[in-house]
């Protein structure tokens, strides 16, 4: 068993350990409601606007992508806006209020592509692995900026001070200041530091500050999650399960394939191993910020828990074996 594949199963158990840890701790007759929501929200916090910021920017910094064969992430946003603002009138359909709609946008917006599940899924099945991973982080770090640009003045705007509204103005101007948004420069920091060859501190990974980041964030956010987490929400919400699930593993796919063959018509054939990361990606569940963000902008937190986790479990049960059997043959 490599190094890679330990460090993962020890990831995994790490947030499996937190998100029952949190579960165990809600359920105790001492604990409160009020209490488990407070120290979620504050667990959440930290894992949004500390430790997800800085392992988002040590991993872009060190990325060996060349620049030429970069365009190939122009799938992502795409993906991100139609899909996320898509899932609107749908969700409008299924009677959702505002504070509902802002889960279900997020959730159908942004996809579980870092190394907690498609990075590590792209480093473990494809050749070469470290160039499979890098395309893996610069798409989930695209995914993420795309993301807060583009859904942090919608939640901002179902989420309004009382009596204030917003103009889009604004809504722009929030969204750049709020602290919130530090995902957003972490990313961007790392791109900078890449794109003008700015020498990769070599000692961030013999101290294991990536690492350590990672797994601090895991237990920070699978914890936080667990304080909130209630099983008879499975059951409740199986119209929203049934929205995200479609757009997430029917959907998201389908489009993803269509623009790489447009993008392959109009520029020429992709990176192979490019081309297996995108299709790869774009089969992953709801990603974790799901949760991070309902929190952050008091959305329905209950159904971001209970859609982040029925995505997880069905496309651990659906997509990944067919992705792996796909990838065998």
């Amino acid at each position: 068993m490599d190094a890679g594949t330990i460090k993962f199963i020890a990831f995994t158990s790490c947030c499996t350990a937190s998100l029952a840890g949190g579960y165990v701790v809600r359920r105790h007759p001492a604990v409160s409601d009020e209490v488990s929501t407070l120290w979620s929200r504050r667990f959440n916090f930290v894992t949004a606007v500390i430790l997800f910021p800085g392992v988002g920017l040590i991993a872009v910094w060190n990325l060996p992508i060349e620049i030429s064969t970069a365009w190939a992430l122009l799938v992502i946003p795409v993906v991100v806006a139609v899909a996320g603002y898509g899932s609107i009138p749908l969700s409008r359909r299924l009677g959702c209020v505002n504070d509902q709609m802002g889960v279900m946008t997020v959730a159908c917006g942004q996809g579980n592509l870092g190394f907690t599940l498609g990075g590590y899924l792209c480093y473990s099945l494809l050749a070469p692995a470290n160039i499979a991973l890098a395309y893996a982080v610069a798409a989930v770090s695209v995914m993420q900026i795309v993301g807060v640009l583009s859904f942090f003045p919608l939640l901002a705007k179902w989420d309004p001070a009382p009596g204030n509204i917003p103009t889009p103005a604004r809504l722009i101007a929030r969204t750049l200041l709020d602290v919130r948004g530090l995902l957003l420069y972490g990313a961007l920091t790392g791109v900078l530091l890449a794109a003008f060859h700015v020498p990769y501190p070599t000692v961030i990974d013999r101290l294991g500050i990536k690492d350590a980041l990672l797994f601090a964030g895991g237990f920070t956010a699978y914890f936080g999650i667990g304080l909130r987490l209630r099983w008879s929400d499975v059951t409740r919400y199986l119209p929203h399960h049934a929205l995200v699930a479609a757009i997430r593993f029917l959907g998201i796919p389908l489009l993803t394939y269509g623009l790489i063959l447009a993008i392959e018509a109009l520029l020429g054939p992709l990176d192979p191993v490019a081309r297996k990361v995108m299709i790869i990606e774009s089969f992953m569940p709801a990603a974790l910020i799901t949760v991070l963000w309902a929190s952050l902008f008091d959305m329905d937190v209950r159904l971001a828990n209970a859609v982040w986790l029925v995505n997880t479990v069905l496309f651990l049960v659906i997509p990944m074996p067919l992705l792996i059997w796909w990838l065998a043959g």
